[in-house]
């Protein structure tokens, strides 16, 4: 080697950069790299070993730079999570796309359809209807100005929503005639068809005294049984319950309750007038409740309500109807319970509540009771299924 060869033979076993020695023998970078490919090739020059780099060792930090490094770890740590839980929400996104889109895919097929039978009705099968009356106080005045424009109830009123309650329940038995067959209605006559002298606000407010009153609740009542007879095939099971408004004017009564009731002496006059008809059956008990069988196996029970105690509770008349009925159950069980009193219709699936046919008077305004239009509540039972549906007697 010549003393140039051997100047860049050292520069490069210290680690010179070609450039560096380029520039050191005031040639170009590229002419000295074509040089010394030169020697190379002309075996006149051997290249050196590359020089290992010597690392040097990390300076000790100050305990400012550590807190600085480490918050800078802590950051990216951080972040990390951050772009973990970004990735595991994609994730399960993409899911719920890809989900989708198989959903999507598999609508865009042709619908395999199957054959719908016709359900046909059962020859077997029957029903029976059931009509809740109750709460109608016939007598009773109810003007606009006593309850702020809302209700209005007089003789003649009471007199048109009995004919309708009639004939609107033969109609509602009619439309449900034409899927099953019923040969069978029950009038639940459940009380309260007077509102009687029993409280002096009351008598002041009666159209009629409690004698006469209770004589054109039986002409109601009579004519609209007449009606179903005359219009209709209907075999009828009447059941009368006496409510707490028919009493002879003193406190209410409980054993002799029945005995002391214008409404009790009313449903014997009825069942007195029917006593020849083979297509009516009237039952008139003299204690709270009364029960029925249909089809061997669905029980009702009938009372008024008032033994039933609600005080006005935000919850309505469920809990304290649901406590009555657990009681009354453990003694003899009923699958539906039917009363009135509460002047609320209200279908609870193991008890109806009956409206009224007054509707909203003074007192309900007084008591802040909750508005309800006029009404009469009717049900049907099926042979095979029990309760099936619920209908209301709307009044105009």
């Amino acid at each position: 080697m010549n003393t140039i060869q051997k100047k860049v033979y050292k520069w490069l076993s210290e680690g010179v950069p070609k450039a560096q020695i380029a520039q050191r023998l005031k040639l170009p970078v590229s002419t000295f790299k074509a040089r010394l490919d030169m020697w190379v090739r002309k075996d006149e020059f051997i290249l050196p070993p590359t020089p290992e780099k010597v690392l040097k060792p990390p300076m000790p930090q100050s305990a400012k730079e550590a807190i600085k490094s480490d918050r800078k770890i802590q950051g990216l740590t951080e972040k990390e999570k951050v772009t973990k839980k970004k990735y595991k929400a994609l994730l399960a996104e993409v899911g719920i796309l890809e989900t989708e889109r198989q959903a999507i895919t598999g609508l865009h097929k042709n619908p395999k359809r199957f054959v719908v039978k016709k359900s046909l009705p059962s020859k077997k099968a029957e029903a029976t209807y059931v009509g809740i009356f109750s709460d109608w106080h016939i007598e009773e005045e109810v003007n606009f100005e006593q309850t702020s424009g809302l209700s209005e109830y007089n003789l003649d009123i009471s007199k048109a929503r009995a004919s309708q309650c009639f004939s609107r329940f033969l109609r509602l038995v009619e439309i449900e005639q034409q899927n099953t067959p019923i040969n069978t209605a029950v009038l639940a006559l459940l009380g309260d068809f007077i509102s009687g002298d029993i409280h002096e606000d009351t008598s002041k407010s009666a159209l009629l005294e409690p004698t006469f009153a209770i004589v054109r609740a039986r002409d109601y009542i009579s004519s609209g049984i007449h009606y179903l007879l005359e219009n209709s095939d209907l075999t009828l099971k009447i059941v009368c319950h006496t409510g707490n408004h028919g009493r002879k004017g003193m406190g209410q009564l409980i054993a002799n309750e029945a005995g002391n009731s214008l409404e009790y002496l009313m449903y014997h006059f009825l069942a007195a007038e029917f006593a020849n008809e083979e297509r009516v059956e009237f039952n008139i008990p003299e204690g709270y409740h009364s029960y029925l069988t249909l089809y061997d196996n669905y029980v009702i029970r009938f009372h008024h309500g008032h033994a039933i105690r609600y005080g006005g509770g935000v919850g309505g008349i469920t809990v304290p109807v649901y406590k009555a009925l657990a009681n009354w159950n453990d003694g003899r069980k009923a699958d539906i319970d039917c009363f009135g009193h509460f002047h609320q219709a209200f279908d609870g699936e193991t008890f109806i509540c009956n409206g009224s046919m007054i509707g909203y008077n003074a007192y309900g305004l007084y008591i802040k009771a909750k508005f309800q239009e006029p009404k009469q509540m009717c049900f049907a039972v099926h042979s095979r299924l029990g309760k099936i549906l619920t209908r209301p007697i709307l009044f105009r």
